[in-house]
């Protein structure tokens, strides 16, 4: 595997070594319990990947990882099924056959890749990701029992599914991440665990596009306009009403409908690529700090400043400076 920032920086695989030492210093939780860890090279930014894998194929990864820059990872992937979880940040998945997926904060991908290179890009910023994988085979198996007998290959053809993280899911996944038995018990359970989610987001994959089927093909085409259009036009942003007769819905379907479909609010799914942005801008511009506000479209540096904040955990300022001691 060889990464590659944005600006096409390569990384060689020995820079994504087994590097214990740098991941116990981490102070992450799974550092004593996981089959294995790898500290992020410290040019990328800073966390660790860690993993556990159980003898029937299935694998489950958890990345904590803070990139100093949007980042991208290719890899040639073996035929393997199972689920992205995104708690934090932001995964694009893209391959040869099928483009790209986005994956942002609180939504999860069902996958079913082929034997294909695959590219990884995260966003800027804190991520925090899950990745359950098992077998074809043992996906089939669990589709089979769920779903109609006729929809297990015309579910993977599919390739990759999208769909919001709802409460269900999420304390499942709390359950993961809560656990504090001994680490052969933890690894048990956490395996279960992850079978039994697997399981739930086979139905939930059925129940939530039965939802959006009650959306009219047309309407579903605006809301993805809709959220184009405010990716174009983040410095001088329509309100809802504006942005509903430019895509051409009443005001109240497009709040009720979008946040339906990107689990968001119009608002702050837009505050969302602004912060992204503007952390891109932050570290690959020379661009000051209320000149990127103004970029992503802040009229007040106070209001960027405490949004971004909250989101990287540094002030716009602050990481700037730490992006630029990082890479001198």
């Amino acid at each position: 595997m060889h990464t590659e920032q944005v600006e096409n920086s390569v990384f060689s695989t020995s820079e994504w070594a087994l590097q214990s030492q740098q991941v116990l210093e981490s102070g992450s939780r799974w550092s004593q319990d996981s089959d294995y860890c790898i500290a992020l090279p410290e040019k990328l930014g800073k966390g660790a990947s860690f993993g556990f894998n159980y003898n029937d194929d299935s694998a489950l990864q958890i990345n904590e990882l803070n990139f100093k820059q949007q980042t991208k990872f290719a890899a040639d992937s073996t035929k393997l099924c199972g689920a992205f979880f995104v708690l934090e940040g932001r995964v694009s998945i893209t391959t040869p056959a099928t483009g790209t997926v986005m994956i942002p904060k609180d939504h999860l991908c069902l996958f079913f890749i082929e034997q294909s290179a695959c590219t990884f890009e995260y966003s800027a910023g804190e991520n925090k990701v899950m990745s359950f994988t098992m077998s074809h085979g043992l996906m089939s198996s669990l589709i089979a029992q769920y779903q109609p007998a006729n929809s297990v290959s015309s579910l993977i053809e599919k390739n990759f599914i999208c769909l919001p993280i709802n409460s269900a899911i999420k304390n499942m996944l709390n359950q993961v991440y809560d656990c504090q038995l001994p680490a052969k018990s933890m690894k048990l359970l956490v395996q279960a665990k992850m079978m039994e989610l697997m399981t739930e987001l086979l139905e939930y994959n059925q129940t939530y596009h039965n939802s959006l089927a009650t959306i009219k093909a047309t309407d579903l085409k605006a809301l993805y306009q809709a959220a184009k259009y405010l990716e174009t036009n983040m410095q001088s942003p329509p309100s809802i009403v504006e942005l509903a007769k430019i895509v051409g819905v009443n005001d109240y379907k497009l709040k009720q409908q979008f946040k339906m479909v990107f689990s968001r609010a119009p608002f702050a799914y837009l505050t969302e690529l602004r912060l992204n942005r503007a952390a891109s801008l932050l570290a690959r511009t020379e661009l000051s700090v209320m000149q990127v506000a103004q970029e992503v479209g802040y009229k007040h540096a106070g209001h960027f400043a405490k949004n971004f904040k909250l989101k990287f955990g540094r002030t716009p300022k602050a990481y700037k400076t730490w992006i630029s001691s990082n890479n001198t």
